[in-house]
């Protein structure tokens, strides 16, 4: 699973859940303003004074003071609990994933550093062989370079003796 969609989806989970949570807080605050407005509505009709308006005014801001700081506390300490289980699951996640993608770079690393010599090797011996192949090369031309000075030595040599018989031949046919 790749680290956008890892991502994604606990995004998605930390919005689902915070929405479930707040809709969950706002029902137990209209229930207990409602319980609290009943509680007052009935000492109203009791007492029917303007000094219970004023009390019910007091007791309702107090109420509601209350309710608000123990909500947002509720809030700030859920999303704080699930946000570090959120952090934590998600680094166990990600470490494993960069384990995986560091074990194949060794892996492929190491694929790669036997190829290189192997190919290093071959490249060698391919070399060594040329090398051996060029001295036989070499010699066997120098060889018949020998054979050929040897040949025109010999055929030099005996060139001059050719000629002088041929012009003695000829010399004699001329006479008879």
């Amino acid at each position: 699973m790749g680290i956008v969609t890892m991502w994604m989806l606990l995004k998605q989970k930390i919005s689902d859940e915070l929405s479930t949570y707040v809709t969950k807080i706002k029902h137990e605050i209209a229930n207990d303003l409602s319980a609290h407005g009943t509680k007052i509505a009935n000492e109203l009709d009791a007492k029917n004074n303007t000094t219970i308006t004023a009390e019910i005014e007091r007791i309702l801001t107090d109420v509601y003071k209350k309710l608000t700081a123990e909500i947002n506390t509720k809030i700030s300490n859920e999303l704080s609990t699930r946000l570090s289980e959120i952090n934590t699951e998600l680094n166990d996640k990600l470490t494993a994933e960069i384990k995986k993608i560091n074990s194949r770079d060794a892996g492929y690393a190491s694929k790669a550093q036997k190829l290189f010599n192997d190919m290093a090797t071959r490249i060698n011996n391919i070399e060594e062989a040329c090398y051996n192949n060029f001295a036989l090369v070499n010699a066997s031309i120098e060889a018949l370079q020998n054979g050929l000075i040897q040949h025109y030595t010999i055929t030099r040599r005996n060139q001059p003796i050719e000629a002088d018989q041929q012009s003695v031949s000829n010399h004699s046919e001329a006479s008879n």
